[in-house]
């Protein structure tokens, strides 16, 4: 359409009026335009921030997701490790049940040897009262040798006057005269026992006005102890029957006692000897005589001190030999020695009494220093196990 068309077909004033609006309209569309554009600009930006925000979105969703992966793998392990610790905690339990039972039956052996050591406690005391009843039974026999090592004082038997008056001439002491004095004046004479020995304290031989063999011994080593004592220098002196003359024992008046075909045999100072008690085996039966040592015996270990002692029969003060030649002292380990013919197998001193049994040589002393070591074992095991001393 032309514009002559135009104008005949819109008047100028509608089409100054239609220009107005035309402006007016593209004015609205520019400012329209320009806000749209403003708007896309601020939408551009944002969604360029958007665009940096959700790149960094991903970028964490991606890191993210490779820890939750990672996590996903800690997981798996955590959880086998769990389970590997529950197996675990299984056989934990099964090891701790079992652990119940044992300590179970534990805590019933603990009662029941808490029952035996008690028991043990009650035992090991009455043993400890035993040993001392023993020891004291012992030290009690000990004593007994003791206070029968001299003649006692005996009002009215004064056994040993009639013996410094008798028996004792100038320096020496002649063994068969005591014999004769006690029999003569006392009437102290030899009692056999058989069937019921046993040795008898010198108060009891006295009271008794005699005694088996052991009995005399036992009397004449007292005599020679008391004589010792007194602290006489005398020469001990024993018959012996390798002799062609008459030997005195003892005079009374115009009367004297001997004994014939024998000789007179010094057995050595009273201040040097000391006087055992010794019996030795005769086969079935025994004997016992008294030796005269040099040495002193103190011990089991000191009997075979006694060898090449002189030896005298106390019923008759006759020399019999020396130990070693015609009396052998049993040795230990020898089984059997103590019946063999003249081997010596007891011996009675101031302060023991020494057997040969079992093979070996044993005393009173011996025994209580056993005893005592057993009584120190029974203490220190007490202490230790149950506080006691």
């Amino acid at each position: 359409m032309g514009i002559n068309e135009i104008v005949k077909r819109f008047p100028p004033v509608q089409l100054f009026a239609s220009a107005i609006v035309l402006f007016l309209a593209a004015l609205l569309l520019l400012f329209t335009n320009i806000s749209l554009e403003k708007s896309l600009g601020e939408s551009k930006a944002n969604a360029s921030d958007l665009s940096s925000s959700l790149q960094e979105t991903q970028s964490e969703l991606i890191d993210t997701r490779g820890n939750l992966i990672q996590t996903e793998g800690e997981l798996e392990i955590t959880r086998s490790n769990l389970a590997d610790t529950q197996h675990e905690l299984n056989l934990t339990w099964g090891e701790l049940a079992q652990t119940q039972e044992d300590l179970a039956a534990a805590n019933n052996e603990i009662a029941e040897k808490n029952t035996v050591l008690t028991e043990t406690k009650e035992e090991l005391v009455s043993v400890q009262s035993d040993l001392n009843r023993v020891s004291d039974t012992i030290n009690s026999s000990i004593q007994w040798f003791e206070d029968n090592s001299l003649m006692p004082d005996y009002e009215g038997f004064a056994f040993m006057n009639y013996i410094d008056l008798y028996c004792v001439t100038g320096s020496k002491v002649k063994l068969g005269c005591i014999d004769s004095i006690l029999k003569d004046k006392k009437g102290v004479a030899y009692i056999d026992e058989e069937g019921y020995d046993q040795l008898y304290s010198l108060k009891e031989i006295i009271k008794r006005k005699g005694g088996d063999c052991e009995d005399f011994s036992l009397l004449l080593k007292a005599i020679l102890n008391t004589l010792k004592k007194n602290g006489k220098d005398l020469d001990v002196e024993a018959w012996d029957s390798a002799g062609s003359g008459q030997y005195i024992i003892y005079e009374e008046g115009d009367s004297y006692f001997y004994y014939p075909d024998a000789t007179g045999k010094k057995l050595g100072s009273i201040q040097d000897l000391n006087p055992y008690v010794i019996c030795f085996s005769q086969g079935e039966s025994g004997h016992c005589i008294i030796a005269l040592s040099t040495s002193k015996i103190n011990s089991v270990a000191d009997v075979r001190k006694i060898d090449r002692s002189a030896t005298f029969e106390p019923q008759t003060g006759q020399y019999l030999g020396k130990i070693g030649t015609d009396y052998y002292v049993c040795t230990d380990g020898e089984d059997g020695c103590d019946q063999e013919i003249n081997h010596i197998y007891f011996v009675i001193s101031d302060n023991d009494l020494y057997t040969f049994s079992g093979g070996k040589w044993t005393s009173y002393a011996y025994y209580s220093g056993k005893i005592e070591t057993l009584e120190q074992r029974i203490a220190a095991r007490l202490a230790q196990n149950f506080g006691a001393s």
